[in-house]
């Protein structure tokens, strides 16, 4: 008698198979969360990247129009007073 006629034919059988079909389809289930939930973080993240890149180009881009004095002035803040 093989395997597959034994489960389906049997009580125990047949519970085995339901219990095996319910199991199969919560991990289904569990991946398919886990990889929308990866997507969705992937998404915020390039969202933020993408924000970051926009601030860095509008800094750039501020700091750029400005004369040497004025850039020397306004970028004088991130240098230590005893470095100068």
């Amino acid at each position: 008698m093989n395997i597959v006629a034994l489960l389906a034919t049997t009580r125990v059988g047949q519970i085995i198979l339901w219990v095996g079909g319910a199991a199969v389809a919560l991990g289904a289930l569990a991946l398919r969360l886990l990889a929308a939930g990866r997507a969705q973080e992937r998404a915020k993240q390039d969202t933020a990247a993408l924000n970051n890149l926009r601030s860095r180009q509008e800094t750039d881009d501020e700091i750029a129009r400005l004369d040497d004095r004025a850039r020397r002035e306004r970028l004088s803040r991130w240098v230590r007073d005893d470095k100068l």
